[in-house]
């Protein structure tokens, strides 16, 4: 009986740790850098592109911000160019310079809309493609 009584209490420390994690993780899901810059910079209207690129300031330093941001998410892929750092996560870029008499000005983009303005610069360094596959599976008729 003891034994019994042993597992059980095994099994519901367990349970409940699983449980935690769980909970744990979906909270976790929500969370994107674009929460964490909304959530850090001040938002900035005035200097949105359009409808795609939304707009956030901060007194920091470029160099700063995009440590900071890129510290509490780990950019995909980074690239630095003229004092600008461009950050790409999976459907988000994060692009960071300067701005005379405000400091930094972060811009917040999908990067189907951020790649075509951002590609001048960013090259092949975001290593992105817009192109969609065409491959219809093969097997019979293929090339139709």
């Amino acid at each position: 009986m003891a034994g019994f009584k042993k597992l059980f209490i095994i099994a519901s420390v367990l349970g409940v740790l699983g449980a935690g994690m769980s909970v744990v993780g979906l909270v976790g899901a929500g969370a994107s850098p674009r929460s964490f810059v909304s959530s850090h910079y001040t938002r900035a209207s005035r200097y949105d592109l359009g409808t795609d690129a939304v707009a956030y300031t901060s007194p920091l330093a470029p160099a700063a911000v995009s440590q900071s941001i890129s510290r509490a998410w780990r950019p995909t892929y980074n690239y630095t160019s003229a004092g600008s750092y461009f950050m790409r996560y999976n459907d988000d870029s994060v692009v960071v310079k300067a701005a005379a008499g405000v400091g930094s000005l972060i811009l917040l983009e999908k990067m189907r809309t951020a790649y075509t303005r951002y590609s001048p610069i960013v090259g092949s360094n975001w290593h992105y493609t817009t192109r969609q596959s065409t491959d219809r599976g093969g097997g019979p008729g293929v090339g139709k």
